[in-house]
């Protein structure tokens, strides 16, 4: 196989089809400065929420709100340092497909892997 990967532009069907570039960016919570990386990526996974026990609140499962969960803002646990406002912080990270393959695979994580002890 000639496949060179998919961060060097390889031509081969796999990446020709499902290569695609993921971007990812890390926000200040103090000074709103972003970070941004961009990865290539062949397939996402995305978590489908449970069902509640009980309530009306039943949340978005379809794909389209799995997406949206996925490209949602969250709050990273570890604190990371800003470069621009020279401090430790609590940070936000947001993921965004940048550029989108021609065949879009999606992993759908139905269960959670729970330890017990």
């Amino acid at each position: 196989s000639n496949c060179k990967g998919p961060s060097t532009n390889c031509k081969c069907v796999v990446h020709s089809l499902f290569s695609g570039d993921l971007r990812s960016d890390v926000i200040c919570n103090k000074c709103g400065c972003t970070s941004t990386v961009q990865d290539a990526f062949l397939d996402i996974s995305l978590d489908v929420p449970k069902p509640p026990d009980s309530g009306h609140d039943r949340p978005d499962n379809s794909i389209f709100g799995c997406l949206k969960n996925f490209c949602t803002a969250e709050t990273l646990d570890d604190v990371v340092h800003c470069s621009k406002c020279n401090s430790t912080q609590k940070s936000f990270k947001q993921l965004s497909i940048k550029k989108p393959p021609k065949v879009l695979c999606l992993h759908l994580k139905r269960f959670k892997q729970t330890t017990q002890e």
